[in-house]
């Protein structure tokens, strides 16, 4: 059984905005500093050089907290934790070469989800919520079928909630036990046209406080 203490450890994941945005290496470096244990760097599109530049601006202390979406040989030359498949790359050669780093993986379905084979460190499944930065994407996952899932224990590796997560919707989700939530859109989409870092900060402080106090509240579901 999970300790509940485990999963607050793991519970908030930030993804990177998927453009180029002003000041993003100090912003990155910011939630780092508040406590971010997981970072996911996806940026689709971007060139090897491209990551591998934006790479080099973060503080080592931080690349081994850092999953990157592409370019995953930039993970063993930087020290980097691990990699992101999607469904399209799931049983690819970085599987067998990445074994010994962490790998987790996109789904949008239960069915995605139920094909999984246990050794993901976590999927995220979305979107569980209207997506924030992806404008007219709507929920395709049903939250009831999925508590079920939970409940039977039916489900083959950890699962992230992704997908318009927000301080607000969360209350909606506080009977189901997602083992973490992340996030992209509620940070990102206001700083890139703001650049306000103590927004930002102060907008992951405010998710991350709000998904502790579900956890003090409905502790038996965390277990």
């Amino acid at each position: 059984m999970r300790s509940t203490s485990r999963n607050r450890d793991k519970s908030l994941i930030v993804i990177s905005s998927p453009e180029k945005v002003r000041n993003e290496v100090e912003a990155i470096q910011r939630l780092f500093k508040l406590g971010l244990t997981k970072f996911h760097l996806r940026k689709p599109g971007w060139k090897y050089h491209e990551v591998k530049n934006l790479l080099q601006e973060i503080h080592q202390a931080y690349h081994p907290l850092i999953i990157l979406h592409n370019h995953y040989e930039l993970v063993k030359k930087y020290g980097l934790k691990g990699i992101h498949l999607t469904n399209h790359t799931k049983n690819s050669y970085a599987e067998e070469e990445f074994k010994d780093h962490h790998i987790s993986i996109s789904t949008h379905t239960l069915k995605e989800v139920q094909s999984l084979s246990s050794s993901y460190d976590y999927a995220f499944i979305s979107p569980v919520f209207e997506s924030i930065s992806k404008k007219g994407y709507k929920p395709a996952v049903s939250v009831s079928k999925l508590s079920e899932q939970f409940e039977k224990r039916l489900l083959p590796t950890k699962l992230i909630a992704l997908g318009g997560v927000k301080p607000d919707n969360l209350k909606q989700l506080q009977h189901t036990p997602f083992d973490g939530y992340a996030v992209l859109g509620y940070l990102w989409e206001d700083y890139k046209n703001d650049h306000d870092i103590q927004k930002i900060e102060h907008k992951f402080i405010t998710l991350k406080s709000t998904i502790y106090e579900q956890y003090n509240k409905y502790p038996g579901v965390f277990l």
